[in-house]
């Protein structure tokens, strides 16, 4: 490669700029308050912590992924149709979002589901893909989802299914959760 490329480099790897047509990895605000800050395009770059590829961010090293077994009766149902009860779930935490159940996938009712098309990354858990009711109601689209492959964080919940609690009636022990807020769904937005 050329000693006059331009564009971020790492090792033999460059990125070249924008003057090749292709959008800049990062760039400026015009903006004053943001002078001396750049935005960088995450997508344009391979992300390595070590010899180890980063999925979809950095990692936050105050955040923690706990999973534990759990014998509670888990229901899961949305507009009156049961998605899955359990009493094995999964019961997982992930600072800053709620407590997600886990289903094994034996105690999904998959005759009320279809998959989606829709995967979405998780550093510390891997790729997911969705599933939706198969009845087509928008409310249900898009409403559980599982990892078939996960990173190391998310390897107790491999191809467990969990369900948005901000989106659907959760009962625990045969009782009704309330649906909380989150960053995925603050209120207003459910």
């Amino acid at each position: 490669m050329s000693s006059r490329s331009r564009g971020p480099r790492c090792g033999s790897r460059a990125r070249k700029g924008a003057e090749d047509g292709a959008t800049a990895p990062f760039f400026r605000a015009d903006d004053e308050d943001l002078a001396g800050y750049v935005a960088v395009d995450f997508q344009a770059f391979d992300w390595f912590a070590e010899e180890q590829p980063l999925a979809a961010h950095p990692r936050d090293p105050f955040k923690r992924v706990d999973v534990v077994p759990s014998a509670r009766h888990v229901v899961v149902s949305l507009g009156g149709v049961v998605l899955a009860d359990s009493d094995r779930a999964m019961a997982l935490t992930e600072t800053y979002l709620p407590l997600r159940w886990y289903v094994p996938p034996e105690d999904v009712r998959w005759e009320v589901l279809t998959p989606s098309p829709t995967t979405s990354d998780c550093a510390y858990k891997g790729q997911a893909r969705y599933w939706s009711l198969a009845s087509g109601d928008p409310d249900g689209a898009d409403i559980g989802w599982s990892y078939e492959d996960p990173l190391s964080d998310g390897e107790r919940v491999r191809g467990y299914v969990a369900f948005w609690c901000e989106r659907t009636d959760l009962m625990l022990d045969g009782a009704r959760m309330p649906r909380p807020e989150s960053l995925f769904f603050p209120r207003g937005r459910r």
